[in-house]
């Protein structure tokens, strides 16, 4: 920790190959922001709700799960995460939050996750 703020790591955690996930982030001006190594696919690891993904990238930062956060759109990503250890953040857009039980905090924009940081 350097003047006082956390350091805050972000991967991507996906059911989808990986191929597909880097079109995507590039599509959106994201690709970036994201190594490779840090986008992990169902060919890297068990697919959620396993949470042998967000382990993965836990080992790799030295980071244990209690201190960190998964944050998804689906019930497979909100159980990966519980599983996993992890406190949970569910983003649903449409407000209705139908696995909401299954996440500490639910959100409408990521927007309200910078807001809380």
């Amino acid at each position: 920790m350097t003047s006082g703020r956390l350091r805050q790591r972000i991967g991507i955690l996906t059911r989808n190959s990986k191929p597909n996930a880097q079109a995507t982030l590039s599509a959106c001006g994201l690709a970036e922001f994201f190594p490779a190594a840090l986008i992990l696919s169902r060919h890297c690891c068990p697919p959620k709700p396993s949470p042998d993904g967000i382990w993965q990238l836990l080992s790799g930062w030295k980071a244990s799960p209690d201190r960190s956060v998964m944050v998804g759109d689906y019930l497979f990503d909100l159980e990966a995460g519980r599983r996993a250890g992890s406190a949970t953040v569910y983003l649903d857009p449409t407000g209705e939050f139908p696995w909401q039980e299954h996440a500490d905090l639910p959100i409408t924009t990521l927007a309200e996750i910078t807001a809380m940081l």
